[in-house]
């Protein structure tokens, strides 16, 4: 801390300190700091030199989410004296929030009454989208709906598109169009290409072609390359391959946009699936035509296929045979997969972290996580960076089979592999680990060490550990956890709140069980709240 003191001191001496050597000093001060300690104190003498560039620097440099929250929030009590935030720095630091679950955190940045900025119809869609990701498609609704009007945030096309995305993702594509309708009808936002393509996708994932095509075809919009790929993939997907040809033929003849690897892939794809070699081996010609690089995904004959290119004189490289594998793997054929990764490397092609990948995720898939674990081994000894997202299938695919204890081993065991557990690693370990009767104390055990790491604990884990405690009969504990969740805004699952009422209806406590869903009530937005009655009401009457 006092070298990067003196970096500042002396730099200011002589000339205007640098904005690396800003970063440094302030990252070294935030570092020293204690929980308890007013920042003000180690902070304050970088005061002259705040601006929203530096402060998104800052927050940026951090690892560790928490303290970008406290600089940030120590900066926005210097304004407007000395600093004026942006609407960018507030979209910067609520992302960063946003993206490790930091939703309390987060909320508690927007005050459109001191700080207008804080709040946009952008950062509305930063919460619904990262709801969304968790899969609390109510909570990505009550941002959209009761919050904005809350903030009384003027509608752009930010906050539509995001809840259509999530509504999309999560197939309730009757909810979506009828959220598209009102975006329709709403007289302060017009639809945009990203809104009609989102739509589009649904009608097409849900095998609605037909609608998918009305809304293609109503369009006022000039249509992206993203909206014509939709669905010529969802033509091909119902196995209407003539359909998608048509639109192909209609992107050629207009000449924007031009079909890309994208495109020739779906229609490869499509006729592969029927049988059709002859057309898909001629789209692969058209694709060298257009001057668009092989791509061999999702391609049933896919050993036909590379054989053509290396024909051609097109030598495959790592990416070509990462997607062979993708092949093999969508089309059932597995252990071809592993074959061919094993040949790759016996002919002298490295492969990298993504063909590991495939092969990692498949096993998963296969319920087979003690072959993917021996292939991270693998990627160990060849020197490969491991990331989160295999582990996190390994740690998913454990929990499904019931080995728990290996599970658990496996997730301290990551930080050796140097790839640090995230909050998902966390939930999904802690949340079976609940489920199993006698291991609360391995339970808690996983909290405290995830929270000592700066994780924080989403509604699914309270939600567990609510049950947990019950079917131990802890009920002391289970009804601490679910007051600790009303704290946090958190709203408990119907299960794990049905396991609560019944264990306090059994102890006698009917009117403590009716508090706590009256409370629940008061404090919390609570989707669906009539279910949860009748769930109290039938254990009341028991």
């Amino acid at each position: 801390m006092q070298q990067g003191a003196r970096v500042v001191a002396g730099a200011s001496a002589a000339s205007p300190p640098t904005f690396p050597s800003l970063v440094a000093s302030i990252s070294s001060a935030l570092e020293s700091l204690d929980r308890k300690q007013n920042p003000q104190a180690f902070l304050g003498r970088f005061i002259e030199y705040l601006s929203p560039s530096l402060v998104t620097q800052v927050v940026n440099a951090q690892s560790d989410p928490h303290l970008a929250f406290r600089f940030f929030r120590w900066a926005l009590s210097q304004a407007p004296a000395h600093y004026a935030p942006t609407p960018g720095c507030f979209v910067n630091i609520i992302s960063r929030l946003l993206s490790h679950s930091l939703f309390s955190c987060a909320e508690s940045l927007l005050d459109p009454d001191k700080h207008p900025s804080s709040v946009s119809d952008l950062i509305l869609s930063k919460f619904i989208r990262a709801y969304g990701d968790l899969g609390d498609i109510n909570g990505a609704l009550y941002w959209f709906r009761a919050k904005a009007r809350a903030f009384r945030v003027s509608r752009t096309c930010f906050s539509y598109n995001s809840v259509l995305a999530v509504l999309v993702c999560s197939n309730r594509i009757d909810q979506a169009r009828a959220v598209f309708k009102q975006m329709l009808e709403d007289k302060s936002v017009c639809p945009d290409v990203s809104s009609y393509t989102t739509m589009i996708r649904g009608f097409c994932k849900s095998g609605r072609i037909g609608d998918a095509r009305q809304l293609f075809d109503e369009m006022r919009l000039t249509r992206n390359l993203i909206t014509y790929n939709t669905l010529i993939d969802g033509y091909c997907k119902k196995g209407f391959v003539e359909d998608a040809r048509k639109v192909v033929d209609q992107m050629i003849v207009r000449g924007q946009p031009k079909p890309d690897t994208v495109t020739f892939t779906i229609m490869i794809d499509g006729y592969c699936k029927r049988g059709e070699l002859d057309l898909a081996l001629q789209f692969l010609e058209e694709m060298a035509m257009w001057s668009c690089k092989p791509n061999l995904g999702k391609i049933n004959e896919a050993e036909k296929l590379l054989a053509k290119m290396l024909l051609n004189g097109i030598k495959p490289d790592v990416a070509t045979h990462t997607n062979l594998l993708k092949g093999f793997c969508i089309v059932g054929r597995s252990d071809d997969a592993v074959r061919h990764l094993e040949e790759m490397i016996r002919m002298g092609i490295k492969p990298d972290v993504r063909s590991y990948e495939v092969i990692i995720n498949e096993y998963c898939k296969m319920g087979r996580p003690k072959e993917a674990m021996n292939v991270l081994e693998q990627m160990k000894v060849q020197g490969l960076a491991t990331n989160v997202s295999s582990f996190n299938a390994v740690l998913r695919a454990l929990c499904q089979l019931g080995e728990t204890d290996t599970a658990v081993h496996v997730l301290q065991q990551m930080p050796l592999q140097c790839t640090p557990p995230n909050s998902l690693s966390y939930s999904t370990v802690i949340c079976n680990v609940c489920s199993h009767p006698g291991r609360m104390r391995d339970a808690e055990d996983l909290v405290v060490k995830m929270v000592r790491k700066g994780h924080s604990l989403d509604a699914s884990i309270y939600s567990s550990l609510v049950q947990g405690y019950c079917e131990s009969k802890d009920m002391g504990m289970a009804v601490d956890m679910f007051k600790e969740m009303l704290e946090k805004r958190f709203v408990i699952n119907r299960e794990s709140f049905s396991a609560l009422v019944k264990n306090l209806c059994l102890d006698g406590k009917g009117n403590e069980a009716k508090r706590a869903f009256e409370e629940m009530c008061r404090r919390c937005h609570v989707p669906e709240v009539d279910l949860y009655r009748i769930v109290l009401d039938d254990h009341l009457i028991r």
